[in-house]
């Protein structure tokens, strides 16, 4: 399920294709509503079956009453929670208690593409809700090398992993 406030649908269709591309299957409101149903009752009905739920923030998102209740009722029953951060609103997430904790979860910011230091393209980011949306139900495989490193490091420590990876061994 894609959560998302209205006047941010371009972007929860952009990655609406991308899942589907992928073989998955997405929902969202406007596309999983049959027209003369009711719209609540669906949305909760969706809310509280889905197996991953991808919440577009932004400082509306957050504020909207709406917005965290579908984050909270995705939140205790215990589904993944991808967190897409479309506007800086990092501030806002621990003023609330269904968004509180969203800071420490899976995140990837589409405002400012920059993961750990290093720079990546808008599809790199969506690639990485689809490959999270994917290991639903896969059990986590463990690195063997963690490459720790300081923001100047970055492109070193990831030719280092590289080079580990190559080499056969996970990093």
């Amino acid at each position: 399920m894609i959560s998302y406030r209205t006047e941010n649908r371009s972007t929860a269709d952009e990655l609406y294709t991308a899942l589907e591309s992928s073989g998955l299957a997405p929902w969202m409101d406007y596309k999983g509503i049959e027209p003369g149903a009711k719209w609540r009752d669906e949305l909760l009905k969706e809310v509280r079956s889905c197996k991953a739920f991808v919440a577009l923030l932004t400082p509306a998102y957050i504020r909207s009453e709406h917005c965290r209740m579908e984050v909270f009722i995705a939140r205790s029953r215990g589904c993944l929670v991808l967190p897409v951060v479309l506007v800086d609103c990092f501030d806002l997430l621990n003023n609330y208690e269904e968004t509180n904790g969203l800071a420490a979860t899976f995140m990837v910011r589409l405002y400012r593409l920059i993961l750990v230091g290093l720079p990546i393209t808008r599809e790199e980011a969506i690639q990485r809700v689809i490959t999270a949306v994917r290991s639903i139900g896969q059990e986590s495989t463990r690195k063997q090398v963690y490459v720790a490193y300081c923001y100047k490091e970055a492109p070193l420590a990831t030719r280092i992993a590289n080079q580990l990876e190559r080499d056969g061994i996970s990093a």
